[in-house]
This record gives structure tokens, sequence and C-alpha cells, in this order.
């Protein structure tokens, strides 16, 4: 039996622990073996917020107990998916390459280059698969997530490759990123590449430790939507509080589409000052031209939760025109 890590992620009742692949029973525990395991990492979604297994709200990121984790990575997704997969929907994801980047206004950005195969025996039909990047970080920084769905597939004859490339902001610091692929009409990820690591040059902003459990009244709105260049744009929003907020609140932001979306975690390397306003922004990912919902939230899960969203218009030039 494998020894489970400190930090596994736990069903809720304690008596099984997420290997990566599988559900495991907790060594000594008086009910594990004689309980069922829970069928999937989702048995653990009915507790309590900010716990093992809770999904965002957009589902794409599922709490491991330390950090949001992509809730469809890795072996898991893949042996989740693979029975499923009929012969035309077989594919292989290259090794990504990635690419450090910085804008004209110093955004830094990682360029992922990506090739995906048709290794089944039947043409896929364009538009049929969905391309995902997902970016984690390799320490405690304040960014501590990032995804965007990319490129609608063409065609794909058998044997045939696909060759691409799609920008997300990401923070200076280590990070590993990975490409995956999913059935467009059911969401079900086919293939995900290796993981590749990564640095950004410059200050990494650390994250703050913070409590979770304290309630704070807290308000958000979203004040414009800015394009940098390309798919980049920045989300400006400001926070109010009834009292002072320390460091390490954490807000996810995300644009959606309608052929893409894209999403980031973040902890406020700063506090927030009782009565006055708070100014930030989350620089985020949108598909040009498009009639997309951009959305901020505050606390995601936990006691102060708040939340605000705008509709965004964006032109074929890339310049957003934000309304509610």
């Amino acid at each position: 039996m494998t020894d489970m890590p400190a930090d596994a992620p736990r069903s809720e009742d304690g008596r099984w622990w997420w290997d990566g692949s599988q559900w495991q029973p907790v060594t000594g525990h008086p009910a594990a073996a004689a309980t069922d395991a829970p069928q999937s990492q989702g048995a653990a979604s009915a507790a309590p917020a900010e716990t093992v297994g809770q999904l965002s709200d957009d589902g794409q990121w599922r709490w491991d107990g330390t950090q949001w984790q992509p809730a469809q990575t890795g072996a898991a997704a893949t042996a989740g998916s693979t029975a499923a997969t009929p012969a035309a929907r077989q594919v292989t994801v290259g090794v990504p390459t990635a690419e450090a980047r910085a804008t004209s206004d110093g955004t830094t950005a990682v360029i992922v280059k990506y090739s995906v195969t048709n290794s089944g025996t039947t043409q896929i039909d364009a538009r049929s698969l969905l391309t995902g990047f997902y970016v984690l970080p390799a320490g405690h920084t304040a960014e501590t997530a990032a995804y965007v769905t990319g490129d609608l597939l063409v065609s794909l004859a058998p044997g045939e490759e696909h060759q691409g490339q799609w920008p997300i902001q990401v923070d200076p610091g280590s990070w590993k990123v990975w490409v995956a692929v999913s059935d467009e009409t059911t969401g079900d990820v086919i293939a995900t590449s290796d993981d590749v690591p990564f640095e950004i040059a410059g200050r990494v902003a650390a994250a703050q430790a913070f409590d979770d459990t304290q309630a704070y009244s807290l308000s958000v709105a979203i004040t414009n939507v800015e394009h940098i260049v390309g798919v980049l744009y920045r989300v400006h929003y400001t926070v109010h509080s009834d009292r002072d907020v320390p460091p390490g609140l954490t807000v996810t932001g995300g644009i959606e589409g309608a052929e893409s979306r894209s999403g980031q975690i973040y902890d406020l390397t700063t506090g927030i000052t009782a009565g006055a306003p708070h100014a930030h922004y989350l620089t985020l990912e949108a598909d040009v031209p498009s009639h997309s919902t951009a959305k901020i939230i505050m606390d995601p899960g936990g006691p102060s939760e708040k939340s605000d969203s705008v509709i965004v218009d964006i032109a074929e030039d890339g310049t957003p025109t934000m309304s509610r």
C-alpha cells in the first residue's frame, strides 16, 4: 500500500486519501477497510466551502487542501476519459514549449506552442476538439494558477498533426505548463501533454498567509476592461471593506466568450484599508472579436465571498466596450 503524504487530499469522512489516480484507505482508520471508497474525487465536493474536493465556480479548478488544482489533468483525467473515448477522438499531444515574453508595458506572459496528432483511424471533424492551457507555480507565488481555452482544432485526418500557440499572462517566478485536449461537445478531457517547467524573470510576488475563517463585509465593482495587446486584457476592479483586511485574500477572475474562456487565481499582496477603495486588476485572455462576460470574485468559496460581472464586447481590432 502506498504511504499517504502529509498534505494528501482526504475525503469528507477522513477515511480515504486521493493519490492522484484513485482513492486509498487511510492506514489505521477504524472504518476505512469496512467502507467502500468514494467513486471519484467529486465525492468530497459536498463538504463545506474551501475543503478538499471543492470546485471553483467555473468548474475548472479543485481545492486540494493547500491550493487550487485543475479539475481534470494528468493521469487522473486521462484514466477517466480513455474508456469513453471513441476511435474518432484518439489524439496525442506533443511536449509543448514555453517561451517567456513581455509586452511593451512590461506585462509578462508565456507563449505556449503545442502540437496535436490524430492517432486514431478516423478523421476528426473540424471544431470538435478544444485545446486548453494550464499553468501552476513551482513555489508560493501570489498568482496561484491560470488557464485559458484556446483553439478549436481544424479537421485532422488519421496521422495528421496540428500545430498552434497561445499566450497566457504569468507573473515572474518558476512555473509548469501543460496542454489538454477535450471534446467540445461533452467537455471530456481526451489527452494531456507532459508538464513543462519554465521561468519568468523579475521580482517574485510571494503568497501571504491568510486566515480564511474570518468574515469581512466586502463589495467589489469592475471599473474598466483594458486591452493590452493581442488577446491580453486587464480587468480593473475596486474593493471596499468594513474593516482592515490583511494581505493574502484570494481573488479569482475570468473572461468567458463564445469560443474561449480564461481564468486566474491570485492572492492579494497588499491589504485593504477599512472604508478606503482598493484598486487592483487581473490580466486575462479573451477571444477576438467576441461578446464576452468578465467576472471578479473576492474570497471565492469563503465566508466573505462577493462578485461582480460585466459584459464586454470586443471589436475585431481588440477594442473592448464594457456594459452592465
